[in-house]
């Protein structure tokens, strides 16, 4: 049950970065392709049940290009992070991820 759990909030962020991909274009100039391929690789390795490793990539990737996250998907992330027994203070550089706050 616990991995269920765990692998599941890794996908929850996937998915939830996917449906945010086609809004990225229209507000930034950001490379979607490249957040595309991260997101594929990501799928793959939770096809071979490596979903702490898809998790893990993938937030190295964002924070590489400096990917920008909503709030719900930092949230996501984070309690992703906790289900999968990650120490949170490790992936602390998400923080920077974060988009501010809308005026």
């Amino acid at each position: 049950m616990i991995k269920s759990l765990a692998k599941s909030r890794v996908v929850l962020v996937i998915e939830k970065l996917e449906s945010q991909l086609h809004f990225v274009d229209s507000v930034k100039e950001m490379n979607t392709d490249q957040v595309k391929l991260f997101i594929a690789d990501a799928k793959e390795l939770i096809e071979y049940n490596e979903w702490r490793v898809a998790l893990e990539n993938l937030l190295e990737n964002l924070y590489e290009v400096d990917y920008k996250i909503d709030i719900e998907t930092y949230n996501l992330i984070k309690e992703a992070i906790i289900k999968n027994k990650m120490n949170i203070q490790d992936w602390s550089f998400i923080d920077q991820l974060l988009l501010p706050p809308s005026e």
